[in-house]
C-alpha cells in the first residue's frame, strides 16, 4: 500500500519540483524592468498555487504520512503475531 501511495503521487511531486524550478529562476531573474513588461511569473505563479495544486499537494502529503505509518506499523503486527503463535 505505501508503495502504490508513494507511486501514484510521484508524477504530480515531480511536476510540482519543475514548477518550484521555474518559480525561483524567474524571481532570480527579477528587475523591475522586466518586473512590468514580463507576466511569466505570474502566470507560473497562479498555476503552482491554484486551488487543485494545493488540494492535491495536500492529499499527497497525508497520503506519505500514511504510508509511512503503515510502514512504521507493519513490523509491530509481525512481531505481535508471533508473540501470539507461541
Amino acid at each position: 500500500m505505501a508503495i502504490f501511495l508513494y507511486f501514484f503521487f510521484s508524477p504530480y511531486e515531480l511536476y510540482l519540483s519543475w514548477l518550484d524550478l521555474q518559480l525561483i529562476y524567474r524571481i532570480n531573474d527579477i528587475d523591475f524592468v522586466n518586473l512590468l513588461k514580463d507576466d511569466g511569473l505570474l502566470y507560473v505563479f497562479k498555476q503552482r498555487f491554484h486551488p487543485w495544486m494545493t488540494a492535491i499537494s495536500f492529499l499527497s502529503l497525508l497520503s506519505y504520512i500514511s504510508a509511512l505509518l503503515f510502514l512504521a506499523w507493519q513490523p509491530l503486527n509481525v512481531h505481535d503475531k508471533a508473540e501470539h503463535s507461541e
